[in-house]
């Protein structure tokens, strides 16, 4: 099992497929990268099952946007590749 720490729009996106923060990008263009970035990095980590708050201290990158965050985070674990990874 890994841990990946996720930033508050990811941890949405991931628990509820809500997405629509992405809609506060600067441009369509921002947000489809940053979509397609998401998605590309889902594709190599595989499923993630949610642990929990994280108590990141100073500074971080989210594991999927790449975004880098001030404390807070919530952590999420593979715990099985994705079949088509398998």
């Amino acid at each position: 099992m890994k841990v990946h720490t996720l930033c508050n729009t990811c941890t949405v996106g991931i628990a509820n497929d809500d997405w629509t923060a992405l809609d506060a990008c600067d441009s369509q263009e921002d947000a489809d990268n940053t979509m397609a970035i998401i998605m590309g990095t889902l594709e190599i980590l595989g499923w993630l099952s949610l642990i929990g708050p994280a108590d990141m201290p100073g500074y971080w990158d989210c594991a999927l946007c790449n975004e880098t965050c001030c404390s807070g985070g919530t952590n999420f674990a593979t715990l099985k590749s994705a079949p088509w990874n398998e």
